[in-house]
């Protein structure tokens, strides 16, 4: 990207210090939330049409300014920033507040569509896959959103960490672990650009939903604060966007268009008004040893289930009849035959990658 303008802000967004939306320590104690900035959590595939700003109001986030010259070249934090972004792809920054702000709105209606089932089987096995065999100490949900993902690693570690910007959705992941009698998750209100966790303290991350795509500006940095709180070892599972998505190879010329356009490199594709920052093969490889990860795996998400009529796929199962739930479950099937497949899984809608702190 070109060098940043000198002079001038950017504006970010972080949460105050608060009590009662959301707690820490185990999930059945009503205990204070640690708010120390934004995180984010991507609103993921297929949510088309327009989104409203967020309200604004004594509960909303206050805007935390970050000067242009505190952002290196690349537009990620200089060394001693507390949190910042740089505008890649035509300079547009990430609204954190908008981010937070959508989900406070979708709360836990999102992910029931087939889309978002489809994801499911892939999260279990890549945890399964993971885990066979281990006990850790510590593991670490960074964009939890409700608390799907929560409460299947919670059985596999002394301690789960769950992060997310959103409070609404920290809540119903709290009650998501409540529901299941799940008491050792501690769950953190704050930036996945910079952590408050201890440096190697850290034996695996997980981040399913597409959540690093979303800190579009400030993704490396993400990379490398996985990596400081990693011990050597450990790992990061991630989910992010392909840049050739095959459904926008077909059916979205305009895309199509601008990802021509960024030449070795991905583009911003945007949902809601929300960008995300889709990746090619090697510069997701490069992004990640940069940080210091090795990348070890990735398996396509949403490949030719992609395919599916837009109101079939973000439909709810009962709603879109038996025969496109039978047409949903043979694609799946097909996608999961395929999913690792080098060509295959650069068409998918996004990818599973696991990368090893070295």
């Amino acid at each position: 990207m070109p060098p940043l303008p000198r002079g001038g802000v950017a504006v970010l967004t972080g949460a105050p210090s608060r009590t009662g939306s959301a707690r820490t320590g185990g999930c059945e104690a009503p205990l204070s939330v640690d708010s120390r900035g934004p995180a984010a959590r991507s609103p993921h595939r297929g949510q088309k049409g327009k989104h409203g700003e967020p309200p604004e109001g004594p509960d909303s986030p206050p805007l935390f300014r970050v000067p242009l010259h505190r952002l290196d070249a690349r537009g990620d934090v200089r060394a001693g920033s507390a949190v910042g972004a740089g505008p890649p792809d035509g300079g547009q920054l990430m609204d954190e507040r908008k981010v937070a702000a959508f989900y406070d709105v979708v709360g836990n209606t999102y992910d029931q569509s087939l889309y978002f089932l489809a994801c499911e089987a892939p999260y279990r096995s890549e945890i399964r896959r993971l885990s066979a065999g281990r006990r850790f100490r510590r593991l670490v949900d960074l964009g939890c959103g409700t608390g799907k993902q929560t409460v299947m690693l919670a059985p596999l570690a002394d301690e789960v960490v769950a992060v997310d910007i959103s409070p609404s959705s920290l809540q119903q992941a709290e009650a998501r672990c409540a529901g299941a009698n799940v008491r050792n998750v501690r769950f953190l209100h704050e930036s996945i650009v910079a952590l408050s966790l201890e440096s190697g303290s850290v034996d695996g991350i997980f981040s399913y939903g597409d959540v690093i795509s979303h800190v579009h500006d400030a993704y490396r940095q993400v990379f490398r604060e996985s990596a400081r709180v990693l011990r050597p070892g450990g790992f990061l599972a991630c989910e992010v966007d392909g840049k050739w998505e095959l459904d926008m190879l077909l059916h979205d010329p305009q895309e199509r268009a601008r990802a021509r356009a960024a030449r070795g490199v991905g583009h911003l594709r945007v949902w809601r008004d929300i960008p995300c920052k889709t990746f090619t093969d090697r510069e997701l490889r490069g992004d990640l040893a940069a940080a210091g990860l090795r990348p070890v795996s990735m398996r396509g998400v949403n490949i030719l289930h992609c395919l599916l009529p837009p109101s079939v796929l973000m439909g709810l199962p009962h709603s879109v009849g038996a025969g496109w739930r039978a047409i949903s479950t043979a694609l799946r099937g097909l996608d999961a035959a395929v999913a690792r497949l080098p060509w295959f899984y650069r068409l998918a809608s996004t990818r599973l990658v696991v990368a090893v702190r070295e």
